[in-house]
């Protein structure tokens, strides 16, 4: 099921399971194979009640994304598959990352789940993710 299905759409219920915090693990005869995901680079900053965090994805289908979010941690997996050469091609750089990847954030605050957004233009990722605001006091009504 494809996260986005417009330019703009509410997050899924949000579930994170165990394995989305394990590290896999390699021997150290393999620990260069590429197993590993790879690392979604990321800025994260804070106006007055939101956080937002956008991320260059370029290349990346909507429908290759998934975002979940619990309380106060992001994360965001995806795959951009590769573009394949000629078969005769040789390689004389290759510096870009094909594959799967992912990022999670843990941010200092917990997010109102419901109101999170996200939007996926031009190759910019930008996730809304609007502060829960806790009620601090309980309002007392006199009843006659």
């Amino acid at each position: 099921m494809p996260f986005f299905t417009s330019s703009l759409q509410k997050f899924p219920t949000p579930t994170i399971t165990a394995d989305a915090y394990a590290i896999p693990f390699l021997p150290s005869d393999r620990w260069f194979e590429e197993a590993a995901e790879g690392e979604l680079a990321v800025d994260v900053y804070e106006t007055g009640d939101r956080f937002v965090v956008q991320s260059t994805i370029a290349g990346v289908c909507p429908g290759d994304l998934t975002l979940s979010l619990q309380r106060d941690l992001l994360t965001i997996r995806g795959k951009r598959a590769a573009c394949t050469p000629d078969a005769d091609a040789k390689h004389l750089t290759q510096e870009c990352y094909w594959g799967n990847f992912s990022r999670s954030i843990l941010l200092p605050e917990p997010i109102d789940v419901p109101r999170a957004s996200a939007v996926l233009k031009q190759g910019i990722l930008t996730v809304t993710l609007p502060k829960l605001v806790e009620r601090t006091h309980i309002d007392v009504s006199e009843i006659a």
